[in-house]
């Protein structure tokens, strides 16, 4: 896991890559390849195909199930996957060139499709506000808003082509959680949804382009309101008020237990238990020490562990949580206000606007949204040395970019 001397690392990395680093579009090519290659990776691993033999000495499948890529166990995978889902989007959305957009829209369908083929729970967090607030960000221009249209319309379809490929047999689809979207996906769902989506792009088509913000704007904000609304009332339902029996084929998503989310119900517990009944003041600023969640549960709750379902418990599944009990108040107060600086940065708009170059424009724009995805999804996961890095570079990317198109126009 991210120990002190990997963020020491990426301080200079932030040094080096924000001052000296210079944005060239065919980096993109460059890039897309690297990516298609590493999600092909792991979906092969998905069917089981072993092209690497990392899996052959393994004789119980659900072993098999629980590791996909390079990059090791499916949670990290997926985390990888799903953030560069959210760069090449943000790259769609903005890209001009009819060439350029086609790659950027093929590589978000194929990360989308690695990214549901890791089956991990921690997909849904970050598409979640991924779709949340990329209208936001579209609102002021026609072709924009209908880019993010198509976003939408590729993302359900690919949620059901990716069903299409699930063999009976062999395939991690038959050991552990299925993945909700690859449930989702095997309902009729999806196909309600594009024709929804087509008939809102049609309507988007023929409206005036002033008028898009001042009609359509505030009934998105109607919508998000609503479905804000809605995502309380299911929790609410499926913990409390139990009406909705539909919801029963979704209770390990919705209903807060000990099991919840693989266990980290039952992990986010005791680690919140600690904080407010057993953590001294000196470790509520400074944490119990990097990485130290194994040593705190070890020497506290090792009684409740032994009697658990889990041989050991050394991450608590959530980078927030973790980064309070590990380094404290005080690092993540830290860490919280890097992200929220670097998301001014990514999104804001220098003077020049649309005038802007693809390098100042464009790339922070999917870089932030990249990080976006990153730091929804960690909720539910930990950051880990094979993805916490590679995303932040990109952001780092960014802002040095971002940073140099505001000097520009001072």
């Amino acid at each position: 896991y991210m120990g002190s001397f990997t963020w020491l690392l990426l301080f200079f990395a932030y040094f080096f890559v924000s001052r000296f680093y210079r944005f060239k579009k065919i980096h993109l090519l460059f890039l897309s390849i690297s990516i298609a290659l590493q999600a092909a990776w792991g979906i092969s691993d998905f069917f089981w195909m072993n092209l690497f033999h990392f899996f052959d000495l393994v004789e119980a499948d659900y072993l098999k199930a629980s590791f996909a890529g390079g990059i090791g166990n499916i949670n990290g995978y997926t985390s990888l996957m799903i953030s560069y889902t959210g760069l090449f989007a943000g790259l769609f959305i903005g890209e001009k060139q009819g060439k350029w957009s086609l790659l950027f829209l093929l590589m978000y369908a194929f990360t989308l499709l690695a990214a549901f083929y890791g089956m991990s729970d921690n997909v849904i967090f970050a598409l979640f506000v991924l779709f949340l607030a990329l209208p936001f960000f579209c609102f002021g221009k026609k072709e924009r808003l209908l880019n993010c249209i198509d976003l939408y319309i590729a993302f359900f379809l690919v949620m059901k082509l990716a069903t299409f490929f699930i063999p009976k047999a062999n395939s991690s689809y038959q050991y552990g959680d299925k993945g909700f979207f690859l449930q989702l996906g095997f309902t009729t769902v999806p196909f309600l949804a594009i024709a929804v989506f087509g008939i809102i792009k049609l309507l988007v088509v023929k409206l005036q382009e002033e008028r898009i913000e001042k009609v359509l704007k505030p009934i998105y904000f109607l919508i998000v309101a609503l479905i804000l609304f809605a995502v309380v009332f299911v929790f609410y339902d499926a913990n409390v008020s139990h009406r909705l029996s539909f919801l029963e084929n979704y209770s390990n998503y919705f209903r807060f237990d000990d099991s919840w989310g693989s266990g980290r119900g039952f992990i986010w517990k005791m680690g919140l238990n600690y904080l407010t009944k057993k953590m001294p003041f000196s470790q509520v600023l400074l944490g119990y020490g990097p990485d130290g969640y194994l040593m705190l549960t070890n020497d506290n709750y090792k009684v409740a562990i032994s009697q658990s379902p889990y041989g050991a418990i050394d991450n608590i599944h959530n980078e927030y949580l973790n980064l309070l009990l590990t380094i404290g108040i005080i690092g993540l107060i830290s860490y919280l206000s890097l992200l929220l600086s670097s998301f001014k940065t990514l999104f804001t708009k220098n003077n020049r606007g649309e005038e802007g170059d693809f390098s100042e424009r464009v790339f922070p724009f999917a870089a932030g949204l990249c990080l976006l995805c990153y730091v929804s999804q960690a909720v539910i996961n930990i950051a880990v040395p094979m993805v916490l890095p590679v995303i932040f570079i990109l952001s780092f990317m960014g802002l040095g970019e971002k940073a140099r198109a505001i000097g520009k126009v001072k």
